[in-house]
């Protein structure tokens, strides 16, 4: 074989390797971080691009122009920048493709649409790649999840987790977290949810004591400026909660006790009490209660009872009350009245006895006046009155009696007794019986007066005689002369 026609069939061979090596230069790669996109928000791709080929290429890169808006419910618009590029042999290059969703989404969903990429230097270079995308509606950019337990005890303290999950693929700012239910509320704010991230919150719930139980939802949003984020519906199981609370007020007087004893139903449901007091036969007749209350005996001690049933959200209050102040003011009455008694009849009439000096001579004679003071304190006339008094020796009595004079005076070695007779005192009425003396206080030093007495007979006709007080009379050198 001619060395010629071996070179032919050579080249033969080595063009459809050539050929099939310029097809095939261009490796192809499409990326994108998100991998959810929020409807509405706009998501870049990066389409990489690498040129194995021995020549340079130029391309066009083109979107689905039928697969935007106002043709498409999905895409508002699919922007290549650059379009079109040229790539050195054996070198790379990212073109940056920008992708915006309409905020209105049929649904949530993985979506596509069509790049095509040309090369202009060969027109046999062509192919097709697709651009894949999860798109969610923004009312659902915020997954949240509750760790808690499925059943709850109303008024009891229970700890639980909010877990919230930016899904989409932008921050979310100033959220606002609303709990809410029949049973219980929470509120709170997030500053900032960043994309793809999760916050963990951790919370109590502390339902109403009084909720029924049962299965009971709550309801959980994410708000962003009033517009939903995330949504969860929990449903939970409130349990029987019989709580009951007591409180006893003790209020002390004098001789006298109250006690207030209040049951409330903190729980869910109804319940049925007994309340019981000790109570002993000393202080049962000075006790009294309210509501009235039943009295049992138990093991040989007596109770007051009070049995009732209590609705939730409901109290019930009896009141004790041990009060001695009646027997007390029953022995002052009695005491009052017989100290009442016995001063109007040992004091019916009083005479009260009160001296003067009216004046002193050179010779040391001290000349006295002395009243003698009756007052009938009875609410009846008293007749035939009779008044004593006795003046002892060193004392000389004068003849100036003013208008009562005495009707009898009567004289001893060891004084001189006077007596007068009242006719007749009025109730009320004021008797001053007066008398004049001398005595000789600088030699005596002081005088001793005894007491005056009045006699006169009572209703029945029982003879009762009052005394007066003594008196004490000193010198004028003392700084008090007289006392009584």
């Amino acid at each position: 074989m001619k060395k010629s026609s071996v070179i032919l069939i050579f080249l033969l061979v080595l063009l459809p390797i050539i050929a099939a090596m310029e097809r095939s230069t261009s490796e192809i790669s499409i990326e994108n971080t998100d991998n959810l996109i929020v409807a509405g928000t706009e998501s870049i791709f990066n389409l990489n691009i690498k040129n194995n080929g021995i020549r340079d290429q130029t391309l066009t890169i083109t979107p689905d122009k039928l697969g935007v808006f106002p043709l498409s419910e999905i895409f508002d618009y699919i922007i290549v920048e650059p379009s079109q590029v040229t790539i050195k042999s054996h070198q790379e290059k990212t073109i940056e493709i920008r992708v915006k969703t309409l905020p209105n989404l049929p649904k949530e969903g993985r979506y596509e649409n069509t790049i095509t990429i040309k090369s202009i230097t060969d027109e046999t270079l062509q192919s097709e790649l697709q651009l894949s995308m999860g798109i969610i509606p923004p009312e659902k950019s915020v997954n949240i999840q509750m760790d808690i337990e499925s059943q709850i005890i109303p008024g009891k303290p229970t700890p639980y987790q909010l877990i919230l999950k930016n899904r989409g693929n932008i921050d979310l700012t100033n959220l606002d977290i609303k709990i809410k239910s029949d049973f219980y509320t929470e509120e709170f704010k997030v500053d900032i949810l960043g994309k793809d991230s999760t916050l963990i919150k951790d919370l109590i719930l502390t339902a109403n004591p009084t909720s029924q139980e049962g299965e009971s939802n709550l309801n959980i949003e994410v708000l962003q400026e009033n517009l939903q984020k995330g949504s969860l519906l929990k449903q939970l199981t409130l349990t029987l909660n019989p709580d009951i609370q007591e409180e006893r007020i003790v209020n002390k007087q004098f001789l006298a006790t109250t006690i207030k004893i209040i049951k409330r139903n903190q729980g869910n449901s109804e319940v049925f009490k007994k309340i019981k007091y000790p109570v002993n036969s000393g202080n049962k007749l000075f006790t009294s209660t309210i509501p009235q209350a039943k009295l049992i005996e138990e093991y040989g001690r007596e109770y007051y009872v009070w049995e009732f049933a209590l609705q939730p959200n409901n109290q019930f209050e009896v009141q004790i009350k041990n009060d001695y102040r009646v027997i007390f003011v029953i022995i002052l009455f009695i005491l009052f009245s017989t100290g009442l008694y016995a001063y109007f009849r040992n004091r019916s009439i009083l005479i009260s006895k009160r001296v003067f000096r009216i004046k002193s001579d050179k010779e040391g004679v001290s000349q006295l006046k002395i009243l003698l003071h009756l007052k009938n304190r009875t609410l009846k006339e008293i007749h035939h009155l009779k008044v004593k008094d006795f003046l002892p020796s060193s004392v000389k009595l004068h003849d100036d009696f003013g208008t009562l004079k005495p009707s009898k005076i009567e004289q001893n070695e060891k004084g001189v007794r006077l007596t007068w007779e009242v006719l007749t005192l009025e109730p009320g009425e004021e008797r001053i019986i007066p008398y004049k003396v001398d005595t000789k206080l600088h030699s005596l030093g002081k005088l001793l007066l005894p007491n005056a007495v009045v006699q006169f007979r009572e209703k029945n006709n029982k003879e009762t005689e009052n005394s007066s007080n003594k008196l004490t009379i000193y010198a004028p050198k003392e700084e008090h002369h007289l006392s009584e």
